[in-house]
């Protein structure tokens, strides 16, 4: 982070000690506290300063006056140990394109504050893709103008689509600057939609297959830290009977964690390198991570040859065997089972109010959830996969250790269900 910049916000009021001397505008914002359900303010804040200069939201800050009382100890908990990586998807899944920001604890006078510090958008603008009842809307752009987050006006629309019509142009100019250099027989123009490399003398093909899977990123720019895949090309150009010359694309997936692996099953993302997360199961001690969803894209053998704990694999091929994790509700009369009961039928309904359950009830809709028959998790796979990821996004950083073992059960039944048969196929 900008340490000089905070420095220069973190000072004392000449009118009142207690309060902070910067006062709010168009790069500062201040919240007296936080929390992840106040999340569609907050990244409309960031769209609004992405979409302007850039800018810190600082939370631990009283409103009028801005005395400086820092983070209290639960929103402390929350702002800090909620994974970055959540974030990052959160913000990812409503506003494009990308905002980048970073987050940290800023100490002042033994008071902690949380930071979260956005960059000025290199593309503008950045716009709302995700409708949140009143407080986003699908298709806005949101600007930052003197502490307020609003939509943004004509003036600074047209000034922002006028400075990105002046950096298109300036890329053209570079690039004709390049192929000016390297001369236009040794040049080559990639078409990112159809895959086709044009050039004087020839022209060939990226497989459509694997074209969807590449990111592009700019050299010395990539800077995210959630365990987003690279790739690079690293492979041999081979025939093929659709085109005439495709090219092989080697992935490489960096930062993968338990987290990671959950994410990306609950948000379905398209893996193409199912092999990296097996390898990383396998060797992770952890044992309920969905595995059927990397599975059935690997080679019917595979288990067979890869090398990781003992335990972990042992664990895996029990799991391919046999299910480990669906249950039957058992009538013991017990508050357990009534609650239990209670569950079963709310997922059964597809009553979303299960989102609201208390901490403690949790358990009990985890456990219902792997009551539910295949068939039915079948026809509903949409709704099982969603309500788990909205519960991941909201709850998951802050379950108690019990708690987070149920909810990874549960995601490993659905797993099992909606992605074992296509494995075992295989075998």
């Amino acid at each position: 982070m900008d340490e000089k910049r905070l420095q220069k916000i973190f000072r004392k009021s000449t009118k009142n000690s207690e309060c902070i001397g910067t006062q709010e505008g168009y790069t500062v914002e201040y919240k007296q506290n936080f929390g992840w359900g106040s999340m569609p303010e907050y990244v409309r804040a960031m769209a609004a300063m992405a979409n302007n200069r850039g800018g810190h939201i600082i939370f631990g800050i009283k409103d009028k006056p801005h005395e400086m009382i820092g983070l209290k100890e639960k929103s402390l908990i929350k702002f800090e140990e909620r994974d970055l990586s959540v974030w990052s998807s959160y913000v990812r899944e409503h506003f494009e394109p990308a905002i980048e920001f970073e987050r940290d604890i800023y100490e002042f006078e033994g008071n902690k504050y949380g930071i979260i510090e956005v960059q000025e958008a290199t593309t503008k603008p950045v716009i709302c893709k995700k409708y949140v009842e009143e407080k986003l809307k699908i298709g806005a752009i949101y600007y930052r103008y003197k502490a307020e987050n609003t939509e943004i006006q004509y003036a600074e629309l047209r000034s922002i689509l006028d400075e990105e019509t002046k950096k298109i142009n300036s890329l053209w100019m570079d690039k004709i600057r390049q192929i000016s250099m390297a001369g236009v027989s040794n040049t080559m123009i990639l078409n990112t939609s159809s895959g086709k490399l044009y050039g004087e003398r020839n022209s060939f093909y990226i497989g459509s297959e694997l074209l969807d899977q590449i990111r592009f990123v700019d050299r010395g720019k990539f800077v995210e830290t959630d365990g987003e895949p690279v790739l690079s090309i690293v492979g041999e150009v081979k025939k093929t009977e659709e085109t005439p010359i495709s090219v092989t694309i080697g992935e490489k997936e960096v930062a993968l964690s338990n987290n990671r692996i959950i994410e990306s099953f609950l948000f379905q993302e398209k893996i193409s390198n199912s092999a990296e997360y097996m390898k990383y199961i396998m060797n992770s001690q952890a044992k309920n991570l969905p595995i059927f969803y990397y599975l059935k894209n690997l080679p019917g053998d595979y288990i067979e040859h890869i090398v990781g704990y003992s335990s972990s694999k042992e664990h895996v091929e029990t799991r391919i065997k046999q299910s480990l994790y669906g249950e039957k509700l058992k009538d013991t009369g017990t508050i357990a089972y009534k609650k239990k009961l209670k569950m079963q039928e709310a997922v059964l309904n597809q009553d979303n109010t299960v989102l609201s359950v208390s901490e403690d009830d949790l358990k009990y809709l985890f456990c219902a959830i792997r009551t539910v028959d295949p068939k039915t998790i079948l026809q509903n796979r949409d709704f099982y996969i969603l309500l788990l990821r909205n519960i991941y996004e909201d709850k998951y950083q802050n379950m108690k250790q019990s708690t987070s073992a149920e909810f990874k059960k549960a995601i490993c039944y659905i797993d099992e269900i909606l992605n074992k048969q296509n494995y075992l196929e295989k075998i």
